[in-house]
């Protein structure tokens, strides 16, 4: 997997990429301890074919939002070009008590997590893109107001 990073920003409990992300054959995805929260930016491609959940696709269009919780992998097929996304990496129990859901909770909604849509989560991923995209004073502070 090729992986060009644009933009990050690391507080305590969260970090926030601005990249470009490409692989060519089939890829695992490691399993992660935090919460993942993705947006595609690019407006240029199909949704990518996912596997090992029970959603076929995931990011369906440009601007969708997904959110994987701890302890799952998914099997990504090939990209034919360059992805742009806006990733977020939040620490597990920060999230769950911003949230108000445990892990549990979040668990039992899997397969819709991977093919959201909540204008609200994809307007803030946008102004956190705005915020990477072209820092400016207070970048810090604005990019955790927007991930509480």
């Amino acid at each position: 997997m090729e992986f060009t990073l644009e933009n990050q920003i690391r507080l305590p409990h969260v970090c926030v990429e601005l990249a470009t992300v490409q692989w060519f054959g089939v890829t695992e995805t490691p399993v992660y301890s935090s919460y993942k929260i993705s947006q595609r930016l690019s407006d240029d491609h199909p949704p990518l074919r996912v596997e090992k959940i029970l959603t076929p696709e995931t990011f369906p269009r440009a601007r969708s939002v997904v959110l994987l919780p701890p302890g799952y992998s998914v099997r990504l097929f090939p990209l034919e070009k360059p992805l742009r996304i806006l990733h977020c990496e939040f620490e597990k129990s920060y999230f769950e008590k911003v949230t108000q859901r445990n892990y549990e909770q979040w668990q039992k909604h899997l397969m819709s997590l991977l093919a959201m849509r909540n204008e609200q989560l994809e307007i803030l991923m946008q102004k956190l893109y705005t915020e990477l995209a072209q820092p400016d004073f207070g970048l810090e502070l604005a990019v955790e107001a927007v991930c509480l």
